[in-house]
């Protein structure tokens, strides 16, 4: 295991963290005065069915990175022979996208600092993988 598998472990673990251990519940890091996700994704100003998707394709990146580095040679021959290193790829380049949206959100409600730097760091440790990817 090397350093890029324990990166992918981190992300992985710590979204399942945020969206489904402590979905309902109230964290320092949560947007505005929200005590759970609902709440945080409303005080942005954005629906119940955004955070569904948002939430289906974060929980659904977590369940790759953690498969990929416990099997790190897998084709899916339906999909035309695509490798689970290019689905990993390719959903790390969406994260780091999706990952600029939370701390525009931390800002446009003036949260403090500190509610935004969790998603900071998470975002830094995808843009060094995915430098590692395409060197």
């Amino acid at each position: 295991m090397d350093y890029t598998d324990i990166i992918k472990l981190i992300i992985g673990l710590g979204l399942i963290n945020v969206w489904v251990l402590r979905y309902n519940k109230k964290t320092e890091y949560r947007g505005g005065t929200a005590n759970n996700m609902l709440e945080e994704f409303h005080s942005y100003g954005l629906s119940r069915s955004f955070m569904f998707l948002i939430g289906f394709f974060n929980i659904s990146l977590s369940l790759v990175l953690i498969l990929s580095v416990l099997i790190s040679d897998l084709t899916f021959g339906f999909l035309g022979g695509i490798n689970l290193s290019s689905i990993v790829f390719y959903g790390l380049c969406l994260m780091s996208v999706v990952m600029v949206g939370p701390i525009l959100m931390h800002l446009k409600i003036n949260d403090p600092f500190k509610k935004s730097i969790q998603i900071q760091k998470n975002f830094l440790k995808q843009k060094k993988r995915l430098k590692k990817l395409l060197i």
